[in-house]
């Protein structure tokens, strides 16, 4: 009976300290949980163009400089009232963290090497992260990782953060008590820091970047709010622009994406049906990603639609919603031109939606220019007279270009 009253003993031991280590809970965020920038008491700047980022950003005081920039899935609180409750509920969850009661102490570099959940410390000043640093969630998607910093963070180039086994970004905090400073790192996670915020060089961050005070700059930069339901893709861009001439620059942003293949680029005259443009490989990233395609078909007229299909490596596929541009407006009438074949002249009708300056080209086979002229055409139906007699027998290409926009459109001439 003793033997068994004291292995319960050992095992009512055993249990809580198992707690202790591994049971931690997420800090409570309140209104900064869908911040993915924040600032409470500095300038918030944007030093490039090309950022995404999809979530909040704001600070509570201080100047706005470069923003907006690049591309903002969400809400921006610049000095109102949203601001100062986030920073508010920031300088709290920086509390809790601080005083959490800290495991095993850890050096001053974090990377190359395995972490179980708990709370890792480092006690002695400034952290770096280098190389990989990796979470092991065990099985348990409620694992929580606090890492505590007293000092700066820096990151160096290259380094990343790794989830494995159930880890998610959403149960990892850094509190530092210092500067963070981002190098084109991939960092999963939420940073709560007392001081001044870097971002630079491409870095990607899935979480949050958060401080109480201090300046906070970045670019380009890539982020996303943490959020473990994340479809295996997902679509929060699609634009289409004209680009130089009447080419077409297809654009599109995804944050996540698992087991998808490629993306096919569709284009429809007049809605259906659609042809595919083109194809461009998915990359399977998990953070935020652009796409480009350009649609060099020549010769658009009207308006041309355009979709995005996506297609996972199963082949089954989804499509995304449809653009559009509107092209040359100029529009050839129902009569084009005409007598074809002629013999000495020709009409051109042509329909423009407001007034407009041409230049009419006939070119042989081979390119050659033999013909030029510039007209003055109306708002609506123009039509005008052309002398040919001069050509020889031959097939040509007229071209009727709007000097203005650099749009054109063709058709072939049979000279008799």
């Amino acid at each position: 009976m003793k033997r068994i009253l004291f292995y319960i003993a050992t095992l009512v031991v055993i249990f809580p300290t198992s707690n202790a280590i591994f049971g931690q809970t997420a800090p409570a965020l309140n209104s900064a949980d869908s911040f993915v920038l924040f600032t409470g008491n500095g300038n918030f700047t944007c030093s490039s163009p090309f950022t995404i980022v999809v979530g909040n950003v704001g600070n509570k005081t201080g100047t706005v400089t470069g923003f907006p920039c690049g591309f903002l899935s969400g809400a921006a609180h610049f000095n109102d009232a949203t601001a100062t409750q986030v920073a508010a509920d920031i300088t709290t969850a920086y509390a809790d963290l601080a005083g959490r009661t800290c495991g095993p102490s850890h050096g001053t570099v974090y990377g190359s090497e395995t972490l179980a959940p708990g709370v890792h410390c480092t006690t002695t000043g400034n952290a770096t992260l280098s190389g990989t640093l990796t979470l092991d969630g065990g099985g348990n998607s409620s694992a929580v990782f606090i890492i505590k910093i007293d000092g700066n963070f820096l990151a160096n180039a290259g380094s990343q953060i790794v989830l494995l086994n159930g880890a998610t970004s959403c149960n990892v905090f850094f509190q530092i008590n210092g500067t963070v400073d981002l190098n084109n790192t991939t960092f999963r996670g939420t940073i709560v820091a007392n001081q001044a915020v870097n971002l630079t060089n491409g870095t990607i961050v899935e979480g949050r970047v958060l401080t109480k005070s201090g300046a906070f700059t970045f670019g380009p930069f890539s982020g996303i709010i943490c959020n473990p339901s994340l479809l295996p893709l997902n679509l929060i861009d699609f634009e289409v622009t004209k680009a130089t001439g009447d080419n077409v620059q297809v654009s599109w942003i995804t944050t996540s994406e698992v087991n998808v293949s490629r993306y096919e680029v569709e284009a429809s005259v007049n809605g259906s049906p659609f042809v595919k443009m083109g194809t461009v490989a998915a990359q399977g990233n998990d953070f935020p990603t652009r796409y480009n395609f350009q649609d060099l078909q020549a010769n658009k007229t009207g308006v041309r639609f355009y979709r995005l299909k996506m297609i996972d490596k199963d082949d089954a596929f989804t499509y995304s919603f449809v653009r559009s541009l509107k092209f040359s407006d100029l529009k050839l009438g129902l009569g084009n031109i005409f007598p074809n074949p002629a013999s000495n002249k020709i009409t051109i009708s042509v329909n423009a939606e407001a007034k407009e300056n041409l230049t009419i080209t006939i070119a042989d086979m081979q390119g050659q220019k033999v013909f030029q002229k510039t007209r003055v055409v109306n708002k609506g139906l123009n039509s005008f007279t052309e002398d040919i007699h001069n050509l020889i027998k031959a097939t040509y290409i007229v071209s009727i270009k709007n000097i203005t926009t650099g749009e054109e459109i063709h058709q072939n001439l049979q000279k008799l």
